[in-house]
């Protein structure tokens, strides 16, 4: 079972939720994860503390990992980016294992057929300190951009919006951040918010950290059913864009 503690915000766990159930293959209901979700918006804000020595989240998102546990979820999962700045605290505290979204977007970003570029990365304030991503991407070989200061402090307003339901304001405010980013040589762009891929439907040009969090959940689970039924030897499946690529990553070992 997969345990998801969301609620930051409450718009993109309802599009976890939803791409979640579009990247699985299935005819019945049966056919799809079984999930337990935490959806708690009063977990302290994540850039608050991280920039401006505000309350931290992490006692909350240890309780709320431990609920998941308690109730029966066997990986969890975090559709919120900023929360991993205490990905390790978190894992360290709590008995259930958590994917990290980071790792399921390099993944995505491998599939498509990127080994080595420069990576734009969109995201809070608090992701940006935070520098998981700028960690990760260097380990695998990536060169990260990020806005500058001024566009920064744009995309962050246009986050703002989402959260207060302008979401048509908030969807023009990302498309020219991933335009700026483009035109300064990246690659590719992360959409490493996940308030931007709920209302920014995103080209191939960008990687949606929500989608590829999900795609990388329904491997995880499709390899254990396989598992059970001893079948290691065939391959597993998700719907996806990019069909073939997806397929190097589905072997079940």
């Amino acid at each position: 079972m997969l345990g998801v503690l969301g609620g930051m915000g409450p718009l993109a766990t309802v599009d976890f939720l939803a791409k979640l159930v579009a990247v699985t293959p299935g005819k019945r209901d049966e056919d799809h994860l079984p999930v337990i979700i935490r959806s708690i918006p009063q977990i302290p804000d994540r850039t608050a503390a991280i920039l401006n020595g505000g309350r931290s989240p992490l006692a909350a998102l240890i309780e709320n990992a431990s609920a998941l546990h308690q109730g029966g979820a066997e990986l969890g999962v975090i559709p919120c980016n900023t929360a991993h700045h205490w990905f390790e605290d978190l894992t360290a505290a709590v008995d259930l294992p958590f994917m990290h979204i980071a790792d399921a977007v390099i993944d995505r970003i491998k599939r498509q057929g990127l080994d080595r570029g420069t990576i734009g990365l969109l995201a809070t304030p608090g992701t940006i300190h935070s520098g998981f991503y700028q960690s990760k991407l260097a380990d695998s070989g990536y060169d990260c951009l990020v806005p500058d200061e001024c566009q920064q402090a744009r995309l962050y307003e246009g986050i703002g919006c989402v959260k207060a339901g302008k979401l048509d304001a908030a969807a023009d405010i990302f498309a020219e951040r991933v335009d700026e980013l483009k035109q300064r040589g990246a690659d590719l762009v992360i959409l490493g918010c996940t308030e931007l891929p709920a209302v920014l439907d995103p080209s191939p040009f960008e990687i949606d950290s929500t989608l590829a969090l999900c795609e990388s959940c329904a491997l995880w689970y499709r390899a254990g059913c396989r598992s059970m039924m001893g079948e290691q030897d065939q391959r597993c499946s998700i719907v996806n864009h990019n069909p073939p690529m997806m397929e190097q990553m589905c072997q079940v070992v």
